[in-house]
């Protein structure tokens, strides 16, 4: 399957520098992204387990008791968690979910994809208004596929719904609201700790290797600065892609694609 990745212009780096970046939830476009809604937790188990994790506050050990009166203090904080969280399971499933998205956004990195080429939408969106440029990719090339499982995105109305007390599963990440299915997207998401760390600007951003050769195609901008252009035609002039100039079509509302030569 061909897939598409619209980049910023100043995103030629990831062609010279061979790599891609995967961007922590948190940072997305879109709030109810990757935020499903949590059940409220109502099972004793579930929470006397959170306790026994050492979820209570304070830690009795820190307050330099002894040994014995130590351990009663911390049976006690325990029940008390348990009790409190029973009585009132709406506020305290909140905190566990603003706790899960700290983990997740801590934990994982997202890469998306689209199987789009000539979106309006998009091209404005993440292409800085035509000024960007479209990668495209062929998923089952062996290099390709070792970034992750690519997978699909669903459009549906109502948000997923997360019960804690179950196994989880990958499906609540995978939905988004109807107003999103333009971008027919497919996702890869990696453990951080399995990318390059490095600081942008400020930002911690999460880099993976990918070798240019993945590149099946670029498609320039139409609005794209010509200096820009040839700096990527030169880029990938040894490589086995196709380069195409993007130009509106002169009586629709929409893209053509024009086949060009690499310049070295």
């Amino acid at each position: 399957m061909r897939v598409f990745r619209y980049l910023q212009p100043v995103r030629v780096s990831c062609l010279k520098d061979e790599e891609v970046c995967f961007s922590p939830p948190l940072r997305f476009n879109d709030p109810f992204d990757l935020r499903p809604v949590i059940l409220p937790v109502t099972s004793r188990a579930f929470w006397e387990a959170r306790a026994e994790e050492g979820r209570v506050e304070p830690d009795p050990t820190s307050l330099g008791l002894p040994r014995g009166q130590s351990r009663r203090v911390l049976t006690r904080l325990k029940r008390d968690f348990v009790a409190r969280c029973l009585s009132n399971p709406e506020t305290f499933t909140e905190q566990l979910h603003a706790e899960m998205l700290q983990v997740l956004n801590k934990t994982y990195g997202v890469l998306c994809f689209s199987t789009c080429s000539d979106s309006l939408l998009m091209w404005a969106h993440y292409a800085r208004s035509h000024e960007g440029f479209v990668l495209e990719f062929d998923s089952e090339e062996h290099d390709f596929e070792q970034l992750g499982e690519l997978r699909e995105v669903t459009y549906q109305p109502d948000r997923p719904i997360l019960d804690p007390t179950k196994p989880p599963t990958i499906e609540p990440f995978l939905r988004k609201s109807p107003e999103w299915k333009y971008e027919q997207e497919f996702r890869i998401m990696r453990r951080l700790e399995m990318c390059e760390r490095r600081s942008v600007k400020g930002a911690d951003c999460f880099f993976v290797h990918l070798p240019r050769r993945c590149v099946k195609a670029v498609y320039l901008g139409s609005r794209m600065d010509p200096a820009k252009a040839k700096e990527i035609s030169t880029i990938m002039a040894e490589t086995p892609a196709e380069l195409y100039q993007t130009e509106l079509h002169s009586r629709e509302f929409g893209l053509v694609f024009r086949l060009t030569k690499m310049t070295a």
